[in-house]
């Protein structure tokens, strides 16, 4: 094995300069991140610069309105009891992203699938336990002349509910608010339109 042409051996006793090395390449690699994020979400403003690195650069978009997908909460070994409440629930969760959406000037009505961006929320739930997933989604090219949506940043967030589902519906509200927040942060020139 090599690094940058020389045998690694020639490091083996020198970590601070592997250390070092590393920096100088992830630092390099910032203008190539950038440029590359530009070219997946071209447009009139120029990405943010991600050297402090509170920003996350997948986030890049221009502040382009979002689709989203509430996909079914799917109940796994769950009372009758609370496999009802959570499909009443689902509506109740479905109709609060899509306020908060349309408050944060984020929201695209119409088609899903013809959105070039869209969330897509998941949420199991097995006995008491749950897990949401949360995936900000980008329409790209396959390679092979078809589109598909495919997951460029995600967070997940579980607990236990009780049984109204109260606490499947605060963790959802608070991954779309820290969402919200990260993705206005990078495209805070776009937003501001």
């Amino acid at each position: 094995m090599s690094f940058g042409g020389l045998p690694l051996k020639h490091f083996s006793n020198s970590i601070p300069m592997v250390v070092f090395m590393l920096c100088a390449i992830f630092a390099s690699a910032e203008e190539d991140i950038r440029s590359d994020i530009a070219e997946i979400a071209p447009g009139t403003h120029s990405p943010p610069k991600i050297s402090d690195g509170s920003l996350d650069p997948f986030l890049w978009s221009e502040c382009r309105p979002l689709a989203f997908y509430l996909a079914p909460f799917d109940p796994k070994s769950t009372t009758k009891t609370v496999a009802k409440s959570l499909r009443k629930l689902h509506t109740k969760v479905e109709a609060m992203i899509k306020t908060r959406l349309k408050a944060a000037r984020l929201f695209a009505d119409g088609d899903r699938s013809k959105s070039s961006e869209d969330l897509y929320i998941t949420t199991r739930v097995w006995g008491g336990y749950f897990l949401i997933l949360l995936e900000y989604r980008r329409l790209l090219d396959t390679g092979y002349g078809t589109k598909r949506h495919v997951t460029i940043w995600s967070s997940e967030n579980g607990g236990f509910e009780l049984s109204d589902g109260t606490r499947i519906s605060n963790v959802i509200s608070d991954e779309l608010d820290s969402f919200v927040q990260k993705y206005q942060k990078v495209n805070e020139a776009a937003c501001s339109i």
